[in-house]
């Protein structure tokens, strides 16, 4: 069952063979087979059976292997990096409305934000979950470094905000009780984690999209 695999790669490695990424392409493609041949293999599907059916799956080599020849859209990552800025506006433009306006909807959204804070910062960090998954499901292997750039440019708020909280160049009182020391805390460590949790999604992306 081995030859059919290695078949299956020899195929692929033709079609890839002027990409700068051809080996960790071959490689995750390789793993995605034989984790494929596994699970249908823990279900009574006999070796040889498995393995036909998860190459039947994966498709003509040669086809997949002209799928990642083709460069990942640049619109894609613009998009992913907006979402992020948009967030970061929106809680700007509440932010200034909350000091210096007296519309009771933006105090009740500000006051429910406060209460709401730790669960709000849950959900943000699905977005970078979304962000590497979908990029890797999309792209696969040769989105490696779409997604690192996509990162780097989405981060940026993240960053401008994290200095001016954490060396006081704004007023910390504008934020309270939104941000506290300890909701301060929880967000360094979530900004830290973002890239980790990015970079493991968009490899699950991969097996899926696969």
């Amino acid at each position: 069952m081995e030859n059919l695999k290695q078949d299956y790669l020899q195929e692929l490695k033709l079609a890839l063979q002027n990409h700068h990424e051809m080996e960790d392409i071959l490689n995750e493609i390789s793993t995605h087979i034989e984790d494929g041949i596994k699970d249908k293999m823990l279900i009574g599907v006999p070796e040889k059976a498995a393995t036909e059916q998860v190459l039947h799956h994966m498709g003509n080599p040669l086809e997949l292997g002209k799928s990642f020849m083709q460069p990942p859209s640049s619109r894609k990552m613009i998009h992913l990096i907006l979402l992020n800025w948009a967030f970061f506006v929106c809680g700007l433009f509440i932010t200034i409305s909350y000091h210096f306006s007296d519309f009771r909807i933006v105090n009740h959204t500000w006051t429910y934000l406060s209460h709401k804070s730790h669960s709000i910062l849950l959900l943000y960090s699905m977005y970078w979950i979304y962000l590497g998954y979908t990029i890797g499901k999309q792209y696969g292997p040769s989105g490696k470094k779409m997604v690192n750039k996509t990162m780097i440019w989405a981060s940026i708020p993240n960053m401008v905000l994290m200095f001016i909280t954490l060396f006081n160049v704004i007023p910390s009182d504008i934020f309270s009780p939104l941000l506290n020391p300890v909701f301060i805390v929880f967000c360094v460590i979530a900004t830290v984690l973002f890239y980790p949790l990015s970079k493991l999604a968009f490899k699950i992306g991969i097996t899926f999209g696969l």
